[in-house]
């Protein structure tokens, strides 16, 4: 069946909308990526051509997001959060030491070496992690590995709402337990900084500074990654590439005051790009036959029950050398399974199951989630990407 590109184009829109009001619908209980991944693997073996992607042009809409997306990343990085709550960041780093190392070990005598090295970002990661491995893989000339990279990706969230539910809920009822009745209030933007505020702030008048302005930004910053990084992926051997400096210079250049955080938010592209990319990394799911499916989804149960076993192995007793319980380390550790928006969603979920009180919901809000929030951001937004710039480099 051949599509015209407007045909094309409405058919992956609609796909990725669908997907998106199951994922409201069930509160992130069945995730958009999950959905979106079900609904083109579907397609694929039934009536949708594998070209479909292609033909909707939305490979080449991906190949802009590559180009400035990490800067975005990049000045996600908030070092302050870091200083303060420490500790948080040691036990989940701890956790993604524990995938490491179970999947380096029983996970390559289980599955092979190079699906036990390129799952290991997005194991602990999300979709930045997922596409950098899997460009990479796909680059090596084992295509067969991005596909279960990506499969990985879309079931994580299977695993992330149980556990980081039970963690919630644990720790809720134990804080409860010591509530005193005290007036509390909670803002979601207390525990995600802005920044510091540019410094063209002052020089540039407000009038130059439009959405396009902030996109402008991000491609020079991108152009300035490739061009850095054509010599620094020679020196290091491809580990240092273009996907590791697009972040350090999203990051310098945020804390120098150059760059404003969320600058593809600000721009008003970020959603656009973003739906772009995560459909176009489903064009690998056109290699995933119907009669090789247990094959597949065999290694991708397999390395996230691996995961889980190695995030329980590090992070407790981690957690618990520096003063956390082991429920209170369920709620940040796992997030490598899942960040924002659906580690919230999850805590969120699972605080107002426990009570009805709105001081109560407050008060664990104002316990709880700034932890949650952290350990997405440092195993996911951070330590995957770094990871995945790594693994890259080694395929």
């Amino acid at each position: 069946m051949t599509l015209s590109f407007p045909m094309a184009f409405t058919i992956c829109i609609g796909i990725y909308y669908v997907a998106s009001v199951i994922n409201s619908f069930t509160k992130g209980r069945i995730g958009a990526m999950f959905s979106v991944s079900l609904f083109f693997l579907l397609g694929f073996w039934f009536f949708l051509p594998l070209d479909i992607i292609q033909t909707a042009k939305l490979d080449q809409v991906a190949e802009i997001t590559n180009f400035v997306i990490l800067i975005h990343v990049g000045t996600l990085f908030n070092l302050s959060s870091f200083k303060q709550d420490w500790k948080v960041v040691v036990t989940t780093l701890a956790g993604i030491a524990g995938i490491t190392i179970i999947m380096l070990t029983l996970g390559r005598v289980l599955f092979g070496y190079e699906y036990s090295l390129i799952s290991i970002p997005p194991l602990a990661g999300g979709t930045f992690a997922t596409k950098i491995v899997m460009d990479a893989a796909v680059e090596a000339g084992i295509p067969e590995m991005a596909s279960k990279a990506l499969l990985i990706h879309s079931f994580q969230s299977f695993f992330c709402i149980p556990l980081i539910g039970i963690g919630v809920r644990r720790v809720s009822k134990l804080l409860l337990k010591n509530y005193d009745g005290k007036q509390v209030s909670f803002s979601l933007n207390a525990v995600k900084p802005e920044g510091k505020p540019s410094l063209l702030d002052k020089k540039l008048p407000r009038q130059f500074k439009n959405p396009t302005y902030h996109l402008f930004c991000c491609c020079l910053l991108g152009l300035l990654a490739s061009e850095i990084s054509s010599y620094t992926s020679q020196w290091t051997n491809g580990i240092l590439g273009s996907a590791l400096v697009s972040i350090l210079l999203g990051f310098l250049a945020c804390e120098l005051g150059i760059l404003e955080r969320n600058p593809l938010d600000k721009a008003e592209v970020f959603n656009f790009l973003m739906m772009a990319m995560l459909i176009n990394m489903r064009a690998s799911l056109g290699d995933v036959a119907l009669s090789e499916i247990a094959t597949k989804l065999t290694p991708v149960f397999g390395a996230l029950i691996l995961a889980t076993i190695g995030v329980f192995a590090l992070a407790i007793p981690v957690g618990r050398l520096l003063g956390f319980d082991g429920a209170t380390v369920m709620t940040f550790a796992f997030c490598v399974f899942g960040a924002y928006p659906l580690n919230y969603q999850t805590a969120m979920d699972a605080i107002e199951g426990v009570t009805n009180d709105p001081q109560q919901i407050a008060y664990l809000k104002q316990s709880i989630i700034p932890k949650v929030l952290l350990g997405g951001i440092v195993s996911v937004t951070i330590t995957s990407v770094l990871m995945a710039g790594v693994v890259a480099g080694l395929l």
